[in-house]
């Protein structure tokens, strides 16, 4: 038998549901990272109410893709996005969870730091998207650097193996 979290419980494997209102009274929050939990629309709504919120982070987290993440991206403040093994299988449990970052998430222009996961879609690290980015995480070597090339601002750069030329990476102080 499969199961998704999608389509049913996840606590049985460490991933549990946030309750309406849990962030509701912490509006000079600047740091949040979620951890273990499956993203609601509630969730969404709450985060993006967080109007002092600079860093957010999703480690072990359940991120469906039905949902709508467009309201994050009115936090002015936000300048660090982590997405750190959010999305994953686990064959031990028959559990699968949507591979796949969703794209209204990765669309902050006020983003300075970004981190994706390997698997992830390297079409999601574009400069229509990020056209702020200062520092990119990105362990994965299926990476266009033509692309990275066009970031201005990108002055850190943490990827796989970078496969191709790296001198259109001109700001770069770190890699």
């Amino acid at each position: 038998m499969t199961r998704t979290c999608a389509s049913g419980p996840c606590d049985f494997k460490g991933i549990i549901p946030m309750e309406k209102n849990t962030l509701k009274d912490l509006k000079k929050l600047k740091i949040l990272k979620i951890e273990g939990i499956k993203i609601s629309q509630e969730n969404i709504d709450e985060i993006a109410t967080l109007d002092n919120l600079e860093s957010l982070s999703f480690d072990y987290s359940y991120l469906d893709d039905s949902l709508n993440y467009k309201p994050i991206n009115n936090l002015q403040k936000l300048t660090k996005l982590e997405i750190l093994s959010s999305n994953f299988q686990d064959s031990d449990y028959e559990l699968y969870y949507p591979k796949d970052i969703p794209k209204d998430l990765v669309t902050n222009k006020g983003i300075k730091e970004l981190t994706l996961p390997s698997w992830e879609d390297p079409s999601l690290i574009d400069p229509k998207y990020f056209p702020n980015l200062e520092t990119l995480t990105f362990e994965s070597d299926n990476i266009d650097l033509n692309i990275l090339g066009k970031f201005d601002k990108l002055t850190n750069l943490t990827i796989g193996s970078p496969n191709g030329d790296l001198s259109k990476l001109k700001n770069l102080k770190s890699l």
